[in-house]
């Protein structure tokens, strides 16, 4: 278990989004860190698996991408088969950190999200 983790006290929201591989995420805002989970299956009971390092909150950063962009990391998955066809990509963002290591090395990291319509996007 990951210390940040263990001493939220306070979820913000939860919700279901894919990312650009068309693979379902279950992420988790808390005060302090975002969170990217999958659900795992072990001996038949469910549970939810970190699939990123959390996120904290003071370093993240949210970017709306217009519905319809081409967008050049979008070159697999559900995504590329959605802007290749006739239907724009839509209710599609940006999620980045900036994290900055034990070195004074800064180090981004991003994820594109769609969320299944505008009311789960705004969330």
């Amino acid at each position: 278990k990951h210390p940040l983790i263990e001493k939220q006290t306070h979820l913000v929201c939860q919700g279901e989004l894919k990312n650009n591989r068309g693979q379902k995420l279950y992420v988790f805002l808390f005060d302090e860190i975002l969170l990217f989970t999958r659900i795992a299956t072990r001996n038949g009971l469910k549970s939810y698996q970190l699939i990123n390092y959390p996120i904290l909150v003071e370093f993240l950063h949210i970017e709306d991408i217009e519905d319809g962009v081409k967008i050049p990391e979008l070159s697999s998955g559900s995504f590329s088969r959605t802007l290749a066809g006739s239907k724009p990509a839509r209710n599609v963002f940006r999620c980045s950190s900036l994290s900055t290591l034990d070195n004074n090395d800064s180090r981004t990291s991003s994820i594109l999200l769609q969320a299944r319509d505008m009311y789960d996007k705004q969330q």
